[in-house]
């Protein structure tokens, strides 16, 4: 997908989230997005796969900078 910012602007992190209970234990799912040039933030660990959580964190961020 494309999007409307520079990727260079850009830091990704993530974290495993580790609940008691969880078959995934050393998963890494939950996402961080930070754009350098406004500072906003986006974090995203609403989905099980680290995939679709990056895609919806960086949608956030795309609506975040449209609105600004």
């Amino acid at each position: 997908m494309d999007y409307n910012f520079n990727t260079e602007d850009i830091i990704v992190a993530s974290w495993s989230n580790k609940k008691q209970g969880s078959w995934n234990l050393n998963s890494i799912t939950g996402i961080k997005v930070i754009h350098l040039p406004t500072k906003i933030v986006v974090t995203c660990d609403k989905e099980r796969s680290q995939h679709r959580n990056r895609h919806l964190a960086f949608i956030e961020l795309e609506n975040k900078l449209m609105g600004s």
